[in-house]
C-alpha cells in the first residue's frame, strides 16, 4: 500500500471531501469494527464505500492476516494448502453444492468456500497452486475463524508460473483446532471459548443496523448499490458493549440474533425505533445497563487496542428470582447442627 497520506489525499479528491473528513471516517471505521480491521483495512473499506479503486488491479490485494470479517470485494493471493470434497445439500430454498479450499501466504491461512458452479474450478486446482481471489466477501464462521466466500460478482483464477507471483512459505494460523475453555474473563486467552455470568456495564454509542447489498455485500447508499442498483437490503446488526464478570471487564460484540435476544425485539422493530427515536433511546428503553447475563462466545484480540474481546454466540438474562430460590434451596438442604445436650 502506498503512503497513507497519499491514499487519504486520493480518497478526498475522488470523494470530493476534505482530508480531515476522510481521516475521521477512517477512525470511525476502526472503532466500528472494534479492532477487527487494521488501519489499512479501514482505509480500504472507506475507499470501497465511496466506490474508489485505490490501486492497480495486480496490487489491489491485501495479505491474509489483514483480511477482516465483514469486508466485501476483497482480493488476495494464496497458495493452496488443502482442498475439501464437494458436498451436495438440499434446503427449503433449493439444492446446491459447496466445497472448501484452504489458502495461505507468508502471514497466515484462510478458508474459502466455493458454492454451486464455482465448485467446478476444483477440477483444475491442486495443492501448492497459487490462486488469485477477486471480489470475495468475508464473514466469521461458527467457530470464530474468518471465512472468504466468492459470490456472484467474484471469481478466482490459477496464477501461471510465468507471472512471477511466489509464495514460498506459508505461516499457518489455522484455527480449526479445538478451542480451550476459559473459566472467566481474567484467565481467558485469545481464541478461548468462554461461558460466564457477567454484568453489562457499558454500551458503545455506535451504529447498530447496517444495510448491505445481498449480492456483493457492499454498504448501500440511499437503498441502492453502486454495482447492482436498487436492491432489497440484507440487514446486519452489531451491538458493542463492555461486560464485567467480577474478575475483569471485557469488550464484547453481539450480532444479529444476539442483538434481537439482548434487546427483546425483532430486527424490524429495532430498526423502526432507531429511525423514529435513535439508537440511544433504543438501548435506554431496553434498560440494559447493569443487566446480568449468561454469555458464551470466543475470545479474539483487538489489533487496534491490543485488548481481548468476546464475540458473543449466545446470551440469556439471569433470572434473579430463580437464582435466589436455588440458593435458598441449597441452604435448606444443608444438614442441621445437632443441639448441645
Amino acid at each position: 500500500m502506498e503512503d497513507e497520506k497519499e491514499i487519504i489525499g486520493l480518497i478526498a479528491k475522488n470523494a470530493k471531501m476534505s482530508e480531515k473528513d476522510v481521516l475521521k471516517e477512517v477512525e470511525e471505521k476502526e472503532l466500528e469494527f472494534s479492532g477487527m480491521v487494521s488501519r489499512e483495512g479501514a482505509i480500504f473499506l472507506i475507499a470501497r464505500e465511496h466506490d474508489i479503486d485505490l490501486l492497480e488491479p495486480k496490487q489491489q490485494t491485501i495479505k491474509i492476516k489483514d483480511i477482516p470479517s465483514g469486508m466485501s470485494n476483497v482480493s488476495f493471493f494464496g497458495k493452496v494448502t488443502g482442498i475439501g470434497d464437494v458436498r451436495e445439500f438440499k434446503t427449503d430454498k433449493g439444492e446446491g453444492k459447496v466445497a472448501s479450499i484452504f489458502l495461505g501466504d507468508e502471514t497466515g491461512t484462510i478458508r474459502m468456500s466455493l458454492w454451486n458452479e464455482k465448485t467446478e474450478a476444483l477440477s483444475k486446482i491442486k495443492k501448492d497452486d497459487i490462486l488469485e481471489i477477486m471480489g470475495a466477501y468475508t464473514k466469521e464462521d461458527n467457530r470464530g475463524s474468518i471465512e472468504a466466500r466468492i459470490g456472484k460478482g467474484g471469481n478466482l483464477r490459477k496464477v501461471p508460473k510465468d507471472e512471477g507471483i511466489k509464495i514460498d512459505a506459508v505461516a499457518f494460523n489455522d484455527t480449526r483446532d479445538v478451542r480451550n475453555e476459559a473459566k472467566d474473563f481474567d484467565s481467558a486467552q485469545e481464541r478461548d471459548n468462554v461461558s460466564a455470568k457477567a454484568y453489562l456495564v457499558h454500551i458503545y454509542d455506535r451504529q447498530i443496523v447496517y444495510h448491505m447489498c445481498p449480492e456483493c455485500r457492499k454498504k448501500l447508499q440511499n437503498g441502492s448499490c453502486n454495482e447492482h442498483g436498487k436492491v432489497e437490503p440484507s440487514k446486519f446488526m452489531v451491538l458493542s458493549c463492555i461486560l464485567d464478570d467480577g474478575t475483569s471487564t471485557m469488550n464484547a460484540a453481539f450480532f444479529n440474533k444476539g442483538v434481537e435476544s439482548l434487546l427483546g425485539l425483532s430486527a424490524e422493530d429495532i430498526e423502526k425505533i432507531i429511525v423514529e427515536k435513535g439508537s440511544l433511546e433504543l438501548v435506554t428503553a431496553a434498560n440494559l445497563l447493569g443487566k446480568e447475563l449468561y454469555v458464551s462466545g470466543f475470545v479474539k484480540k483487538n489489533s487496534f487496542t491490543g485488548r481481548l474481546e468476546l464475540s458473543v454466540n449466545s446470551a440469556k438474562a439471569v433470572d434473579t428470582t430463580n437464582e435466589i430460590n436455588k440458593m435458598l434451596g441449597t441452604l435448606g438442604a444443608a444438614p442441621k447442627k445437632q443441639e448441645a445436650a
